[in-house]
């Protein structure tokens, strides 16, 4: 997608049939444009799985408990297995912390000061019945004039983020508060005031936690989204940025941990993912697009005959859209986790609107007692 010019100025009633329902005060039209999705978890899966044919060996569920040291330099870490509770004790020349918001735990093991600000982002998932739309959408809140979206995935809506600083326990799961599930809903029946969106629409929501740089910003949806690689003490850290750019910062990383390794690294472009063999011609161009997106060159290994329908207890951390202990089919063969949407171009557009005074978006909200309603998640 990189270089090319389709956007478009789209007059009013041009925007209406883009996104039918679509009606903030003053709306005059939209910016068009094409953008990009994809599914985070599939895609570090997939990058996990190309490391893997690469030589590596992939540890789930050890956790990193400290750093081992000699002489001013880190030479290993203590992990342990979170499923057994043993420890064990691995020597290396370089360590890389790609920790996310965690982070700064780490790096207090060779003394260095906390170089993170985190941030709270939370979304709400309603059925795609209840507010159908098609196109992704992006506009300012009426209250603080944050950039807040909409976009289909996986036949439900996403509405989102909020952009919050994160007090509380890192270890506990982040999850959205009343006071950003309000904030997102004035954003819906803002820009469709006949849908009439409430709380008991909503189908699920889920948190993230950023791990962005602290650059003494006091509002957080204006903190960098840069990312900073250091080498502490043979300790190299990576932190910040965002996911469009992470093939950029593994690179940065591995550039300043291929001397400690003794081995010299060079930063290229060439393709990541290792190409997929081919499908039988059967299977529609959509179908082939989508298994090679999420399954990449193990497609071949994926079941593709017609399975039957099999209910079972799917749980929340396996698919936030399908909301905290809900129960939705599944297919027999169907690997665990979280499906993929194949990175695709997407339409999306901005909605214009006369200006308006902004209100202020507290920096920070405290949870409160239920919302009265059982459709919501954490």
């Amino acid at each position: 997608m990189a270089g090319q010019q389709s956007h478009y100025y789209a007059d009013l009633a041009t925007t209406q049939a883009l996104a039918p329902g679509l009606a903030p005060p003053g709306l005059r039209g939209a910016l068009v444009f094409p953008d990009a999705k994809t599914d985070d978890a599939r895609l570090v899966w997939r990058v996990l799985l190309e490391a893997q044919r690469d030589g590596a060996t992939l540890l789930n569920y050890m956790a990193v408990e400290s750093l081992q040291t000699a002489n001013g330099q880190v030479t290993g870490v203590v992990s342990k297995d979170s499923l057994t509770g043993q420890t064990h004790t691995v020597q290396a020349r370089t360590i890389v912390n790609a920790t996310g918001a965690w982070a700064d735990r780490l790096r207090a093991g060779v003394g260095a000061a906390p170089l993170l600000r985190p941030l709270r982002g939370s979304h709400l998932v309603l059925p795609f019945w209840r507010l159908p739309v098609a196109q992704s959408i992006s506009f300012m809140h009426p209250k603080d004039g944050r950039p807040v979206f909409f976009y289909p995935w996986e036949g439900a809506v996403l509405v989102g983020t909020t952009d919050l600083d994160h007090r509380l326990d890192l270890d506990v799961e982040a999850s959205i508060t009343p006071a950003e599930v309000a904030y997102l809903l004035d954003a819906v029946n803002d820009q469709f005031p006949t849908a009439h969106i409430t709380s008991a629409d909503v189908s699920a929501c889920y948190a993230g936690v950023r791990p962005v740089i602290d650059d003494g910003q006091q509002d957080a949806s204006k903190a960098t989204r840069d990312h900073v690689v250091r080498d502490e003490s043979g300790l190299v850290t990576l932190a910040g940025g965002k996911l469009t750019t992470f093939r950029l910062m593994a690179q940065d990383a591995l550039a300043l941990a291929a001397p400690h390794a003794g081995k010299a690294f060079a930063k290229d472009d060439a393709p990541l993912f290792t190409p997929a063999p081919p499908l039988k011609a059967h299977w529609s161009p959509a179908v082939r697009q989508r298994l090679t997106a999420r399954y990449g060159a193990v497609r071949g290994r994926v079941e593709c005959r017609r399975p039957r329908r099999r209910f079972a207890h799917h749980p929340r951390h396996a698919d936030p859209v399908a909301g905290a202990g809900r129960r939705r089919p599944i297919r027999s063969g169907t690997p665990p986790g979280r499906p993929a949407a194949a990175p695709h171009p997407a339409r999306a557009f901005v909605a214009t609107r006369r200006p308006g005074p902004p209100a202020t978006y507290p920096g920070a909200v405290r949870a409160a007692p239920g919302l009265g309603s059982g459709a919501l998640g954490g």
